[in-house]
C-alpha cells in the first residue's frame, strides 16, 4: 500500500519539477499518449483492453499487480481475502470480488490508475468506503449500500487522467 502513495506521489512531484524547470513532463505524457491512441487506431480495435482479456479465476487471499500498456481481468475466490494493491499505467482491467469472503471485518485496497481504468467489482453485502482521488480523472463509488452492513471495503488511491469504479 506504500507503493500506491509512492507512485502518486512521484508523479506529483516530476509534474511540479516540470512546472518549476520547464521540463517538458507533461509533452512527454502527451506524446505517449498520442502514439497510444495513433497505434490502437491503425490496429483497427476498437474494443476496450479489459474486454480483450479472458478473464481467470484466482484463489489467493490478497492481490498484488502493476500493469503497464496492458490489461487484467481477475475473478478472486478466497475464504479470508484481506486485501491488495493493484497499478495500471496505458491500461485497464477489471476485478471482481464477488466470489470472496472476508477475513477481517475490514478489508483495504490500493488503486492507481494513470492514464487507464480499474473496475473493482465487490459482494452485495460489503459496505464501502471510498478514500480516492481523481487528478483530470473519476474515482467513482457506484454501490448500493447494504441493508446491513457486515464487512467494510476501504479504497484508497488515485486516478490520473483515468477512472476507478467500484460497482457490487
Amino acid at each position: 500500500m506504500k507503493s500506491m502513495r509512492f507512485i502518486t506521489g512521484l508523479f506529483i512531484i516530476l509534474l511540479g519539477l516540470s512546472f518549476l524547470f520547464d521540463f517538458p513532463f507533461l509533452k512527454i505524457l502527451l506524446a505517449l499518449l498520442i502514439i497510444w491512441l495513433g497505434i490502437k487506431v491503425l490496429s483497427g480495435d476498437d474494443k476496450p483492453i479489459a474486454e480483450k482479456i479472458d478473464t481467470s479465476v484466482i484463489r489467493e487471499d490478497s492481490t498484488r499487480s502493476v500493469h503497464v500498456f496492458s490489461g487484467f481481468s481477475r475473478k478472486l475466490e478466497s475464504e479470508a481475502f484481506r486485501g491488495g494493491e493493484i497499478v495500471t499505467v496505458l491500461g485497464g482491467g477489471d476485478l471482481d470480488l464477488t466470489g470472496v469472503k472476508a477475513g477481517t471485518k475490514t478489508v483495504e485496497i490500493s488503486v492507481v490508475a494513470v492514464l487507464g481504468s480499474i473496475k473493482v467489482r465487490i459482494p452485495k453485502d460489503w459496505s464501502v468506503s471510498s478514500e480516492g482521488v481523481g487528478i483530470l480523472g473519476g474515482f467513482e463509488n457506484e454501490t448500493v449500500p447494504p441493508a446491513k452492513r457486515i464487512i467494510q471495503l476501504r479504497i484508497k488511491g488515485a486516478a490520473v487522467l483515468g477512472g476507478v469504479t467500484i460497482t457490487n
